[in-house]
């Protein structure tokens, strides 16, 4: 079995990918005949693609907490591209991510077409335009998800915040909720700090079938009890990472 599990694993998560996308691609069209929301449709599409991969890749989701209400804004601790399908298959929403992202092979094509908003990091005046669409998406009634920390990390801790995406949320005063995301293997197989989560200058392919290697996952991601809200945005930034460290679980 164990001989086959790569292949099989891997494939079924390209079927998958090819899934969502094709979902994420027709929402609109879909969207003229039922007369529902495209934006919605497509958030819905996300969740099942997020769904299916976990399952593909053998990872065992817990959901702990109240998922909060849409349209919400909530911060996540981010420690691999698992967090991804971790908590799209958890709640509908739309995620901010690093524009490299989008250049990934298939899933940076998904994530373009499921309405990703991507900021460059290397260009400050990038950032306007992605509070501005922040904004947008929010008023069209969809969740944005965020991870502040701007990068993954291995595990034992959650990295300070960065403030700068969460200008939107502190001045139109809307409360921030926030959810953290661990990670442990079964007995004797490789740690997940060295199998599952992606740092540093790890090379994507190595990395995931290395992962893909591993029997099962053990993912739990915890929502926080309620959101925060505080119209000063360091202040906000700074509240946020002590509720989330409060709760994280560091990756077994």
């Amino acid at each position: 079995m164990s001989l086959f599990r790569v292949p099989w694993r891997l494939g079924l998560a390209v079927v998958y990918t090819l899934i969502g996308l094709l979902a994420v691609l027709t929402a609109g069209p879909r969207a003229r005949l039922s007369g529902r929301s495209a934006v919605r449709l497509r958030a819905t599409a996300t969740r099942r693609w997020g769904l299916r991969m976990a399952r593909a890749l053998a990872v065992d989701v817990e959901v702990v907490g109240e998922r909060p209400p849409a349209p919400f804004f909530l911060v996540c601790n981010h420690l691999t591209y698992l967090d991804i399908f971790l908590v799209a298959g958890a709640i509908e929403c739309a995620f901010v991510a690093k524009s490299e992202v989008g250049e990934w092979p298939l899933f940076g094509t998904v994530a373009r077409a499921a309405g990703t908003l991507f900021v460059d990091r290397r260009l400050k005046r990038d950032i306007p335009r992605v509070l501005a669409e922040i904004r947008e998406r929010m008023e069209q009634g969809v969740g944005i998800v965020l991870f502040p920390e701007g990068t993954s990390s291995e595990g034992e801790t959650i990295l300070p915040f960065k403030s700068s995406l969460l200008e939107v949320a502190a001045r139109a005063e809307v409360p921030v909720y926030y959810a953290t995301v661990s990670y442990a293997t079964p007995p004797g197989a490789k740690s997940a700090r060295d199998a599952v989560c992606w740092v540093g200058d790890m090379s994507l392919v190595p990395h995931l079938l290395g992962l893909a290697r591993l029997e099962r996952i053990q993912a739990t991601i915890e929502f926080g009890s309620k959101g925060i809200l505080e119209p000063d945005r360091k202040r906000l930034t700074t509240q946020l990472w002590e509720a989330s460290m409060a709760q994280f679980r560091p990756v077994r």
